[in-house]
């Protein structure tokens, strides 16, 4: 049985489109006909697994939770999110997931069979929730927390809009001053029987230097980080080696551990909410972090709390993000709310990681600024000059 993707009309004459099962295309024509809807197009549906970004992830969640509330089932829920007008990406995913669950699967194991992207996180909090039987909650718990996440990108994209807007500017007036305005005023220096003096022809040399420089250093580092990319690809160990020396780099590595702290604190709090056992809670809180090296640590970390060692001791000892998170997890535990405790932990690191991304933006945006224009000052006083003292002997 295939699936396929139809667009066509109503008997009515109103457009209709949406996913139909079918033996092949012509069975899938037959059966749109016999349901009175002639398609002017069926196509089969892509195998290849579509990943579903953050933000189509929480959506998909919050309609979840808002049919299962409203009393629907849950393959009746997942029906209707595949009929017409649905997300092509989305339907694509949730087609083999709602089939599954007909096998008798459990949701989560179907989401994670289907590739949709999610995390290992999210499915554990899923399978919680359908042991518990509060999969609506556990839904809105997972949308809150994605859209939290993407947020915080979001905001972070939008300020480097102008400091990446400046410095694309100063390329192209660097590539215009050196390309066409030194050429040309050479060229008309020339003519009138003049060279540019040793002073601008040092300026302009040092000018054309700094750019191919610059160039350079640019696709030397791409270059080095595309090669680096695909060593870590191959080899978890060098994958694991960089991550650790990305958190003692200085200024950076602060950076890192803060954002792996709040995506920590916060998936921690999802799953405890969600009823996870907590050293379950640990290992997947640690692969949420993205850096391998943390992953390891926290896992050591959850082995010494499942020795019985409180879970605030055991994560004092992961160093890159215990400073953010100790102190509100023993409140937790003492107050018997460690799931809210890690929230507020999660928040805070959340804000201090934004403010130093901020700052360091706003530092980068006068910084070109500055570079720029002293680069332009530069070759247009050793262009100017000469034409300066060419038009005052003429005159």
């Amino acid at each position: 049985m295939a699936t396929f993707r139809y667009r066509g009309y109503s008997a009515e004459g109103t457009r209709r489109q949406g996913y139909i099962e079918a033996e092949s295309a012509k069975l899938a024509l037959r059966a749109l006909a016999a349901e009175g809807v002639f398609a002017e197009q069926v196509t089969p549906v892509s195998s290849r697994g579509e990943k579903l970004r953050k933000s189509r992830r929480a959506a998909l969640y919050r309609e979840l939770a808002a049919l299962l509330e409203a009393g629907l089932t849950l393959e009746h829920a997942l029906s209707l999110l595949i009929g017409e007008g649905a997300n092509r990406d989305t339907a694509s995913i949730l087609m083999p997931v709602r089939d599954a669950l007909r096998e008798g699967q459990s949701l989560a194991a179907a989401l994670k069979a289907a590739d949709s992207g999610m995390a290992d996180f999210e499915t554990a909090a899923i399978a919680a929730a359908e042991r518990t039987a509060s999969l609506p909650r556990m839904f809105m718990q997972l949308a809150e927390h994605l859209e939290t996440s993407d947020e915080a990108l979001e905001r972070l994209r939008s300020a480097a809009i102008y400091p990446t807007f400046v410095l694309l500017l100063g390329i192209g007036v660097a590539v215009l001053l050196l390309g066409v305005l030194v050429p040309r005023a050479q060229a008309a220096l020339a003519a009138g029987g003049m060279t540019l003096p040793a002073a601008s022809l040092l300026v302009v040399r040092g000018a054309r230097l700094a750019a191919l420089l610059g160039a350079a250093a640019v696709l030397l580092l791409g270059a080095t980080g595309v090669a680096v990319s695909a060593l870590c690809q191959r080899d978890p160990e060098r994958r694991r080696g960089l991550h650790r020396r990305l958190l003692q780099l200085p200024g950076i590595g602060r950076l890192v551990a803060r954002l792996a702290a709040a995506r920590f604190a916060s998936t921690l709090a999802v799953l405890s909410k969600a009823d996870v056992p907590l050293v379950d809670g640990l290992v997947l809180a640690g692969q949420a972090t993205g850096n391998l090296y943390l992953k390891e640590r926290v896992a050591e970390a959850a082995e010494e709390v499942r020795q019985g060692e409180a879970p605030s001791q055991a994560v004092e000892r992961v160093k890159a993000i215990s400073p953010w998170l100790t102190e509100w997890m023993r409140v937790g535990e003492a107050g018997g709310c460690l799931d809210a405790m890690l929230l507020v932990a999660a928040q805070r690191a959340q804000s201090g990681w934004e403010k130093a991304m901020s700052r360091l933006l706003t530092l980068f945006e006068p910084l070109v600024l500055v570079c720029v224009g002293l680069f332009v000052l530069a070759v247009a006083l050793a262009v100017l000059l000469p034409v300066t003292s060419l038009t005052r002997a003429i005159g």
